[in-house]
This record gives structure tokens, C-alpha cells and sequence, in this order.
């Protein structure tokens, strides 16, 4: 089988070229290259697989970009009316520019949702932008190149991105059949489904039922249950190393117990750099007082560049060490689209759960992660005195994803400041029962054994092109 891989963006290469998704791939005997821009190419030394660059030409217009946001606008907006929930209406993004140019996008948007406002209609405006890719150079460029490649299939990684609609439709143009893997388990609820594919490859049971809740219009035979590439690092020997070598090498106190910090990017959590300087406080005050010391280990998002940290860690760099993420970014703009990791930072994430005690962080799929070698979450779940944010640590639990924990008590939950000493000796002491409900949790948006998963998704491929 000859499988073209899409990567649109830096997850997917962590999850497909950073596993042994490669290595399983040409073991079967298949013939596997990879599909991708090039300055994502470019930081790929991988052996055995060919590499494609996608045309460097615009992969979407203002026009295409206004009718893909007035369809995610409307169906949310449907979503949160149909299901009798608000809690859809949160994932709109809501643009704060104020130039005339901004000001016209959203009038055009808003005219478009005003006459397509039932389910029906909104899958017109679907059909219409992805249409209007077919007319752009991109698209004809992209075409170009499959009719040269000629796979037997092209599986896209991330179902988000705009650069990789085209290269899907002119596959479908020509016959050849695609598959797209959904990113991530609180993706499906947001209305992000831009890709068109033949086929869709998702982590779990309960994810296959939330694409066919969102999307009826999809054929149940076509949405295929794999797990995820994601976890596959941790079962692999090969990425750990002692204690004392990760010590070494990121200038770690051995004498003391490491917590983990783990950070959301800016838009996602505001506040973080507040909540890392409550926990350093913490610290600070545990360690006057217990014999046990303990030392934070800051993991910040890799999207993350900002300086927002920066005044904190300087302050608490008795008790604090960043260790930073490794990964490249390709420009100046912000996003994961826009950054790309090394292979390096699998084995200093696999070794940061391994010896760390347990993670802090704002409802962060690191707590499956670490529940995975028996190590408890802490979710945060106290606000800022922050005047002018309307953001809320609160009431992102209420997201549609965190339903999945309705009848377990999968994470420690801090609900005020003053509880941070309390929380860490149940942490470090107390949470056995938390770690099972946490792997409760995980095997319900996870589909078990996790190490199996890169078998299984090559297996379906294979399926397909028989």
C-alpha cells in the first residue's frame, strides 16, 4: 500500500513521525511519504519515507475564510439551540480588531448566517467554501502533485487546518480515497470539522458517537475506532532514563520531590502565570515546614512564548526550574500550526511524568498522562481577581469534554488558594483512588491497549485500500 501522510501542523508530527507509526508502516511492507510544507519538512530526518512539499502558494481566501467561519458560527449556534446548552456558544471565536477590513468580514459573515440558519442550510455554506477551494492555485497546484504521487491513499492528521482541505478534495477529484484522523477528544464538540474526507479515524467509542451526534450526515461504516498515537511514547522503554540523568541534564535538585506545572497557551488559560506563582508559594511555605522538600518542574505550553513566566521564575528559581519544550516555530504567529517539535521533546515529556510526583495545571489532558505511570492531577478551579477578564477557571469544567468524568472523581480539585498545602499532601499521599477513577476516565475517551493504537490505524488504512 502506498499511503501519502498529510501533516498540516506539529501535532501530527509528534503523533505520526516521533512514534512508531514509521517504523510499523514499512515493516508491513508499505510504501510511506510524507506530505507537508516545507519549512515543516525541512525538520524532518526521518529514513524511509519520501517527502512532498505542499504548493507554497495561499491555501484559502478572505472569501472562502468568512464562509468557513459563518458555517462553524452557525452550527455551534445550532448546537447550543438544539441541545439546549449554552456551553456551545464558548467556542465561538470572537474577533477584537476594529479596522474597517475586520468590521466587513463580520457584516459578509453575519448576511450569510442570517439566510442559513437551519442544519440544512448550513451544510450549503459547507459545500460552498470547500467549492471555492477548488478555484484557487493552491488547489490546482495540489492536484498537480497527486496526479505525480499517485497514493493509494492520503491520511490527514488534523481535521482544523485550512492547508489541508485542498490537497483532500483533489485526491477525492481524482479518485483516491482519504482518511482523517481527528486531533484531539475535545475537538468534535467545537464545530472544527473543516476537512472533507472519505473517512474518519477517532480515538474512542464515545467519539465515534459524538461525530455521528454532530455530523449525521456521515455514514457510521466510515468512522473507524483506532485510539491515538499520542500516549504510544510512554509504553516505550527506550525514551526513559534514570533520575539522576534527567537531573543532570536539566539542573534538577535530586534531594527533592518534583511537581510538574503544566501550562496552556494564552488564549486557552490567561491566567496560568498567576496560578504558577500560587503554587510557588505553596512550595515556598511547604518546604519551611516539611522535612520532604519539594521543587516544581515548569512545562509550558510549546505554543507559549510570551513572557508572561518570566518575572515568576526569576523570583522562585530556588524552587522552580523551566524546562522548556522543544519545539521550533516557523514564524512569527502564534499556533500549532505554526510550530513544529523535535524528536527530543518525546523523551523529555515521557521522562517529566515519569519522575515528576504529579502535574498542576487547568484542565489539561496532562492528567491522562500522567495517570498512565499512577500519578496524580490536580485541576485548578479557583479565579484570578483579574477586573477585566471575563475569562473563568470555573466554568471551563463545564465544557462539553469534561462530561466524560460525570461519575468519577478523576483529579484533585483546588477550589480556593488557601488550599494549595492541603491539596499537595493528598497529591503526594492520598490519591490512589483519584489515579484509578483518572484511568476510568482515559479508557473512556481512549481506546485500550494505547500502544496498539499506530497497529490499528495502519490496519484500517490497509482495509481501505483493498
Amino acid at each position: 500500500m502506498k499511503i501519502l501522510l498529510l501533516l498540516p501542523d506539529g501535532v501530527g508530527v509528534r503523533n505520526f513521525i516521533y512514534t512508531d507509526f514509521v517504523d510499523l508502516a514499512l515493516s508491513r511492507g508499505n510504501d510511506l511519504s510524507v506530505w507537508a510544507d516545507e519549512n515543516v519538512l525541512n525538520l524532518i530526518s526521518r529514513a524511509g519515507i519520501e517527502k512532498h512539499y505542499l504548493p507554497r502558494e495561499k491555501s484559502t481566501t478572505s472569501l472562502i475564510e468568512i464562509r468557513r467561519k459563518a458555517w462553524s458560527k452557525g452550527l455551534l449556534k445550532w448546537q447550543a439551540k438544539h441541545f439546549n446548552n449554552h456551553v456551545y456558544l464558548r467556542y465561538i471565536f470572537h474577533n477584537r480588531k476594529t479596522s474597517f477590513k475586520s468590521l466587513g468580514k463580520a457584516i459578509i459573515e453575519g448576511f450569510i448566517l442570517l439566510a442559513n440558519k437551519d442544519r440544512k442550510n448550513l451544510n450549503k455554506i459547507r459545500n460552498k467554501y470547500l467549492e471555492d477551494c477548488k478555484r484557487i492555485p493552491y488547489y490546482k497546484k495540489c492536484l498537480d502533485q497527486i496526479k505525480i504521487i499517485r497514493p493509494d491513499i492520503v491520511f490527514c492528521t488534523h481535521q482544523r487546518s485550512s492547508r489541508a482541505i485542498a490537497p483532500l478534495l483533489a485526491a477525492q477529484s481524482i479518485g483516491i480515497r482519504t482518511a482523517c484522523f481527528i486531533y484531539s477528544w475535545d475537538n468534535l464538540p467545537k464545530a472544527n470539522l473543516y476537512i472533507k474526507a472519505d473517512n474518519y479515524f477517532v480515538w474512542s467509542h464515545h467519539m465515534k458517537e459524538e461525530i455521528l451526534l454532530y455530523y449525521p450526515e456521515l455514514d457510521s461504516a466510515n468512522i473507524f475506532i483506532t485510539g491515538t498515537p499520542q500516549f504510544v511514547p510512554y509504553f516505550d522503554s527506550s525514551k526513559k532514563v534514570s533520575r539522576n540523568e534527567f537531573a543532570k541534564k536539566y539542573c534538577l535538585p535530586l534531594e527533592r520531590k518534583w511537581i510538574c506545572f503544566s501550562g496552556d497557551d494564552i488564549t486557552t488559560s490567561p491566567h496560568d502565570q498567576f496560578y504558577l506563582k500560587d503554587l510557588a508559594e505553596a512550595v515556598q511555605q511547604w518546604n519551611s515546614t516539611h522535612v520532604e522538600k519539594l521543587h516544581i518542574v515548569f512545562r509550558r505550553c510549546p505554543t507559549d512564548f510570551s513572557s508572561r513566566y518570566d518575572d515568576i521564575i526569576n523570583e522562585y528559581y530556588e524552587i522552580m526550574t523551566e524546562v522548556r519544550p522543544a519545539w521550533n516555530a516557523l514564524s512569527n504567529a502564534v499556533g500549532w500550526d505554526k510550530i513544529v517539535p523535535e524528536e527530543k521533546d518525546i523523551q523529555l515529556l515521557v521522562n517529566t511524568v515519569l519522575q515528576c510526583e504529579f502535574v498542576v495545571n487547568v484542565g489539561s489532558t496532562m492528567a491522562h498522562d500522567f495517570s498512565l505511570y499512577n500519578k496524580p492531577c490536580i485541576y485548578i478551579k479557583y479565579n484570578i481577581d483579574q477586573k477585566k477578564s471575563l475569562w473563568s477557571a470555573i466554568s471551563i469544567y463545564e465544557n462539553i469534554h469534561f462530561q466524560t468524568m460525570h461519575d468519577l472523581e478523576p483529579v484533585i480539585w483546588i477550589e480556593s488558594k488557601s488550599l494549595w498545602l492541603d491539596k499537595i499532601h493528598y497529591a503526594l499521599y492520598e490519591s490512589e483512588d483519584v489515579v484509578t477513577d483518572c484511568k476510568k476516565w482515559h479508557e473512556r475517551v481512549v481506546l485500550y491497549p494505547l500502544e496498539e493504537a499506530n497497529g490499528r490505524i495502519l490496519q484500517t488504512l490497509e482495509n481501505l485500500t483493498k
